[in-house]
């Protein structure tokens, strides 16, 4: 009895040290190892701080992940940065004005275009190159004419 009880924590010992070196890229097993993230993964709290272990952990299985619907990048305008950001926080600021593109789209046409009406004009020309076309019509509709057309002569350049 003894033997097989040694037997069984031999294994799960082994079983347990494969799967970490699995789940931290050291050893390659498919389902296990996950794909190569870039150099520096984000946070979804913000840049990682030292001492932070728990800053690129993956997100918990209840979370929900919302991905904006919008056209490819070769049919989007570039959209330059503001004069004197890093790369790091342009990076920074792109992410959460994709987020906030996302978070929009799923709201009412009418809230999002009262909110719309006191954003500066740069803002919501980002916020709307990152959001669906329909809902983008939508919005445009509901926005004052003269703002509207502001907007879209700034888009069209």
């Amino acid at each position: 009895m003894k033997k097989l009880v040694l037997l069984f924590v031999v294994l799960a010992v082994a079983a347990g040290a494969t799967y970490g070196l699995a789940r931290f890229g050291v050893v390659r097993v498919p389902g296990i190892t996950p794909k190569r993230a870039s150099a520096k993964a984000p946070s979804r709290e913000g840049p990682a701080q030292a001492g932070d272990e728990y800053a690129n952990a993956a997100p918990a299985a209840s979370a929900t992940v919302i991905t904006p619907t919008s056209p490819p990048p070769a049919l989007r305008p570039p959209v330059s940065p503001p004069a004197g950001l890093s790369p790091e926080d342009d990076e920074e600021k792109a992410r959460r004005v994709v987020r906030l593109a996302a978070i929009y789209e799923q709201m009412p046409v009418a809230e999002v275009s009262r909110i719309f009406e006191r954003l500066p004009d740069p803002l919501v020309e980002q916020l709307l190159l990152k959001m669906d076309e329909r809902q983008v019509a939508k919005l445009m509709a509901k926005l004052p004419p003269d703002r509207a057309a502001r907007i879209t002569r700034t888009i069209a350049r």
